[in-house]
């Protein structure tokens, strides 16, 4: 190989190994205290329907235990696919889940460029007078909640998603008590400026 072919080659090797260090950064760990502030709508929700509207996979969900934002019994709708490369939003119908959602627009227009298709699902909910959201951190938002030997437990993304240590479970990947967790987002919520709650 020549020495200009190999320069070519040590730099598209450079390029990549930046960009999916940059990439890697991007989905850096959150702290739980962090997406709850970060989040429009706290709530345990169940998906009634995901259908794609357009070429995008979008989730249908009513509130079944608001937290933060919405209203009981509301329905909203959110991205349930990736939106980025590290994106691993989803969802799946039928399912309970503890769910900590952002509105679309604001953190799509933080994306380098939006998709067209992205555009086209956006406008399209708008349209409809619908408020279109994102699960909030790349789909660490999303918490789902199951029976496990009786009790309730939610599945909280380790590594990217940090939890306190009186929450923090043995093994990673373990899930985590559903009331305990639950109890311990309301107490963030109410410790949150009142400033923040009159915005809502």
């Amino acid at each position: 190989m020549s020495t200009r072919a190999s320069r070519r080659s040590f730099l598209a090797l450079m390029t990549l190994s930046l960009a999916a260090g940059a990439a890697s950064a991007d989905l850096a760990s959150v702290r739980l205290e962090q997406l709850v502030q970060r989040a429009d709508i706290i709530a345990v929700a169940k998906v009634d329907e995901v259908r794609k509207v357009h070429t995008t996979k979008i989730a249908f969900a009513t509130l079944q235990e608001p937290l933060k934002g919405g209203t009981k019994r509301a329905r909203v709708a959110f991205i349930a696919e990736g939106t980025w490369a590290c994106d691993e939003s989803t969802a799946v119908e039928g399912e309970t889940v503890l769910l900590f959602l952002s509105r679309a627009r604001p953190a799509l227009e933080r994306l380098p460029g939006i998709v067209p298709r992205l555009q086209e699902v956006l406008f399209e909910m708008e349209r409809q007078g619908a408020t279109l959201y994102t699960i909030s951190h790349a789909g660490g938002g999303r918490m789902p909640l199951s029976k496990q030997d009786g009790k309730e437990v939610a599945q909280v993304r380790s590594g990217l998603v940090i939890l306190p240590p009186s929450l923090a479970p043995a093994a990673l990947d373990r899930p985590v008590p559903a009331d305990t967790l639950l109890t311990h987002v309301r107490e963030l919520i109410r410790r949150e400026p009142a400033s923040k709650g009159a915005q809502r």
